[in-house]
This record gives C-alpha cells, structure tokens and sequence, in this order.
C-alpha cells in the first residue's frame, strides 16, 4: 500500500505540487491578512479610544462636533474597543 502511494507520488509530482504550494500560499495570505486587519484595528483603537472618552466627559456643543462624535462612537462600537 505504501509503496503505491509513493509510485503515484512519482508519477504525478509535478501535477500534484503545484495545487499544494498554491493551496499553502492562498491559507498563508488569509491568515496574514486577518492577522494585518485585526493589528489595524487594534491601532485605531489606540486612537479612538481618548477621543471617546473626551467625548463623554465634555460633549459637544456645535452641531458638526456633534456629528463627528457621532461618527467617532460608531467607529468605537463597531471596532469594538
């Protein structure tokens, strides 16, 4: 049985290794790119996060602060830091 499988093996290396090293290549770069994005996001929260917490202790008055801090708390949330 073992020798079979290394006779395939022969046979069909240069069909066969070509579709592994593909498939090693397509799961490296998802796990690097989960990896990138979730390091992204951890810094913008770094950034997020004072401009929050200034937020809830003083909020704005003008109608566009308003709006960002708006938009920065859904940036917040939807991160979620």
């Amino acid at each position: 049985m073992i020798a079979r499988a290394r006779a395939w093996l022969r046979t069909n290396y240069y069909v066969v290794m070509p579709y592994l090293v593909m498939l090693i290549l397509v799961i490296c770069g998802y796990a690097y790119t989960n990896y990138a994005i979730h390091r992204s996001d951890h810094e913008l929260c770094e950034l997020i996060a004072p401009i929050e917490v200034a937020n809830r202790h003083a909020p704005p008055v003008s109608s566009g602060a308003r709006i960002f801090a708006t938009a920065i708390h859904d940036q917040f949330v939807k991160r979620g830091c």
